[in-house]
């Protein structure tokens, strides 16, 4: 069975929308990020962050809410998250910040790790290696 279509000629403009009509603005892509830090501070979550082509994790922290993030500098290597909310990592306790995306530890630094848009950057106060986060490879 054929369907026939019709389509204005290219001369014709489109019709006005009807009166009271608002134009939708297109969805804006994004990403987000939680915060866990277990029994230490609430848990927070951060929706919303602009994504751009070329984002990486740390360009996620500098646009969301970077007053919460310290970050020391490696040269060489980047940026290491030291701190988040007051809460820093603790070499003596053995809990560090640590992130994965879209549920996948990272094996790479912030400075590193793309993003795409609709992903998640969730960070845990933990012992290194643990928390909720699959490893790479693992299924």
């Amino acid at each position: 069975m054929l369907t026939m279509v019709s389509c204005q000629p290219a001369s014709q403009e489109a019709a006005p929308p009807p009166p009271g009509h608002t134009p939708q603005a297109p969805a804006q892509a994004s990403v987000s990020m939680t915060i866990d830090a277990k029994d230490f501070m609430p848990q927070d979550t951060v929706s919303g962050i602009a994504w751009k082509p070329g984002m990486r994790v740390k360009d996620a922290v500098e646009v969301s809410v970077a007053e919460a993030f310290v970050l020391k500098e490696y040269p060489g290597m980047g940026h290491l998250v030291i701190g988040i909310g007051g809460l820093a990592n603790n070499t003596h306790a053995g809990h560090y910040w640590q992130f994965c995306v879209d549920g996948i530890f990272s094996d790479r630094g912030i400075d590193e790790v793309p993003l795409e848009a609709g992903q998640v950057v969730s960070w845990y106060y933990r012992a290194y290696g643990e928390g909720p986060c699959k490893k790479i490879g693992e299924e």
